[in-house]
């Protein structure tokens, strides 16, 4: 931002008014020029954009603001370059030394703040949908399991009768299952991507994060548990299988 009126916004804004640099960007009747597009600078549901102090105070006298521009909301943060090997927590401490009645945030704390504005208006509300969720995959793979040992009563029948225990047969479907999962997670992620695209197409200030290394791996291993836990579901029927009633049919 080397020029007057520049500003850089961030991608979803420039998704929401198909903005490019170099483009207006008007805000209250006052034009500025998009000087850059940032990546990931956003905060939960909420776009930031950025001018230097300069230009915001000639927004605020040029601008067709109306009431009190103490009380303007769309003033947020007063962002703080530092110089190239400066240590953030050391500054952020010296400032709020000299300026007792001011909050210094790093750009850690504000994504850790994020993230605990987000549990606690979503995570009562998520829990219960995610549990649902994991009931309702349990019961889908149970019931993709206890089908595909119906349609093969014979075989199990037959090696019951060469001396297969339950266990072992068992053990199989477990396989079965877990293979089914693993080949399943990649085409489930794909699903997830399209539905995050149509989610920051459609609304850009919601951004959908799917390829999140710790969240990838929690539903991977939920995943593989479900598949198991739903391919013993049907044990009972191998269990209960005389292999008599096989040679006799």
């Amino acid at each position: 931002m080397s020029q007057p009126r520049d500003i850089v916004i961030d991608e979803s804004l420039a998704v929401l008014y198909d903005l490019n640099v170099g483009d207006p960007f008007v805000v209250a009747d006052y034009e500025f020029r998009v000087a850059g597009i940032a990546e990931q600078a956003s905060a939960l549901f909420t776009a930031f954009s950025f001018i230097n102090y300069d230009d915001m105070i000639d927004f605020f006298f040029d601008s067709d603001l109306i009431g009190d521009i103490s009380n303007f909301p769309l003033l947020s943060y007063l962002l703080v370059e530092l110089e190239p090997g400066s240590d953030k927590n050391i500054i952020a401490a010296e400032i709020e030394k000299m300026e007792s009645d001011g909050d210094v945030f790093t750009p850690e704390q504000l994504s850790a703040n994020d993230v605990e504005l987000g549990k606690t208006l979503f995570d009562p509300v998520m829990g219960v949908l995610i549990a649902v969720a994991y009931g309702i995959a349990l019961l889908v793979v149970g019931m993709i399991m206890f089908t595909a040992v119906h349609a093969r009563l014979a075989n199990f029948g037959v090696m019951k009768a060469l001396g297969f225990p339950n266990h072992v047969l068992a053990k199989g479907m477990m396989l079965e299952s877990l293979a089914m999962m693993i080949l399943a997670f990649p085409l489930a992620i794909l699903i997830a991507e399209f539905g995050a695209w149509i989610v920051e197409t459609n609304v850009p200030l919601y951004r959908v994060p799917v390829m999140e290394v710790a969240p990838l791996t929690r539903t991977f291993i939920a995943a593989v548990v479900l598949g198991m836990l739903g391919a013993y579901l049907p044990y009972r029927l191998i269990a209960k299988l005389d292999p008599a009633i096989v040679f006799r049919s």
